[in-house]
């Protein structure tokens, strides 16, 4: 019997078993919004106001993520550890602003703190292009508060930065870079080192 693919399963490199990726399901919103509050805290720490981070809860970011997952045109894929608990996710779908020459966005990319360094961001960025190319899209965005440092992965996965505004959130006027890829193509095939226009 041949094994599952990779995103039904762990993959084995030696002794080493990577987290596995696959699509979200609605039963998922819970622990994508466990993900997301803590990341956000994390990485936004000393960023946002303490007080708007701690407000942040599981319960209603919960019921916020099960409608981003269900949403038609969405598409949401998640990492799991071996004991099946999820530790990352990427969402993302149509270009929101309708003004941009970028037809796709991704709407937020979590990684917890304990598992980055095993390349899972860059699989779910990776597994997420391929879904676009097989609907046709080519050009995906995505847009990051300056202040995060999450924006140094995207420059390193071939991202070239193409805007920059003044955002508010929770009463803090911060700064938004806008990165994209004009052809998802190099990514899929596990090229980062350009970005052709």
């Amino acid at each position: 019997m041949s094994e599952p693919p990779d995103s039904e399963r762990a993959t084995r490199i030696g002794e080493r078993r990577l987290p596995a990726v696959r699509p979200a399901q609605a039963v998922d919103a819970s622990s994508v919004a466990r993900v997301f509050v803590d990341c956000w805290k994390e990485g936004y720490h000393g960023v946002m106001p303490t007080a708007y981070a701690a407000s942040l809860s599981y319960e209603d970011q919960a019921d916020a993520w099960r409608r981003m997952i269900c949403m038609p045109g969405n598409a949401t894929l998640v990492g799991t550890s071996q004991a099946g608990d999820v530790i990352a996710f990427l969402c993302g779908g149509p270009e929101r602003s309708a003004r941009s020459q970028y037809f796709a966005e991704i709407y937020g990319l979590y990684v917890l703190p304990e598992f980055r360094g095993c390349e899972l961001g860059r699989r779910l960025l990776v597994q997420f292009c391929t879904r676009l190319l097989a609907i046709g899209l080519c050009t995906l965005t995505v847009r990051v508060v300056e202040a995060n440092p999450i924006r140094g992965f995207y420059e390193s996965m071939g991202a070239i930065e193409h805007d920059n505004s003044p955002v508010r959130i929770a009463g803090r006027s911060l700064n938004e870079v806008a990165y994209g890829w004009r052809d998802i193509r190099p990514l899929c095939r596990g090229d980062t080192t350009g970005n052709p226009t």
